[in-house]
């Protein structure tokens, strides 16, 4: 990892703060825990596949695609009861954009910087980038 001095328009973010060689770590072992969750929702399928009935899923496309967009990323139907609405809007929205922010940084540390030499979080898109992280990181 190049150390690259602050000055204004070199903004960039410090990763992994005095842990730079465990970077490649930190990602293997992501990998392995959403393998092991997908393994879990694996298993979770093919049990409801063995209970339930068959159903023709390929009809009402539109209907199904428009269901999926407003209550499974829009989250509508958490919102209707305030309280816990607002509580699993705020844990979900933060760990959607905390996961994006993550994946832009990896995408830059690992693929775009050392490859390309193209680096995107700097000047007024780092302050932009970094305080958004910030306020979705408080809010999660």
């Amino acid at each position: 990892m190049e150390h690259v001095a602050f000055s204004v328009g070199n903004e960039g973010r410090e990763i992994y703060w005095n842990a730079q060689a465990f970077g490649v770590l930190f990602y293997l072992l992501a990998a392995v825990a959403m393998a092991i969750f997908a393994y879990g929702v694996y298993r979770r399928w093919r049990m409801w596949v063995a209970l339930g009935k068959p159903e023709l899923r390929t009809d009402r496309i539109s209907e199904r695609i428009r269901s999926l967009f407003v209550n499974g990323l829009l989250q509508v139907k958490t919102f209707r009861d305030p309280y816990p609405g607002v509580m699993h809007g705020l844990i979900f929205f933060g760990f959607v954009v905390l996961f994006i922010g993550t994946a832009l940084i990896a995408k830059e540390t690992y693929i775009t910087g050392p490859l390309f030499g193209w680096f995107f979080l700097r000047g007024n898109f780092y302050l932009l980038f970094s305080f958004l992280m910030d306020l979705f990181g408080w809010l999660f």
